[in-house]
């Protein structure tokens, strides 16, 4: 659940992005620069949280669940 926080506010942070782009309050290659940096942070953090922490067997009734509720707050947003 903690790995799924940053890549929604990666995402979040992306549409941010490229609707300052689209409004042109910034140009392409500024909007790349910030892309580039921002999903290379995210990469490093996943990276970093994965070798902290072990990966753990969820059964699949778990995880459907969690894919439900992800779904579903999607769709509330």
């Amino acid at each position: 659940m903690k790995r799924i926080i940053p890549v929604y506010i990666f995402q979040q942070v992306n549409v941010l992005l490229v609707s300052l782009y689209l409004l042109k309050f910034l140009c392409i290659g500024e909007l790349t620069i910030l892309q580039i940096l921002y999903s290379s942070s995210l990469i490093s953090f996943l990276w970093m949280y994965g070798q902290r922490k072990q990966a753990h067997k969820v059964n699949m009734k778990s995880r459907m669940k969690w894919l439900g509720i992800g779904f579903v707050s999607l769709l509330i947003i």
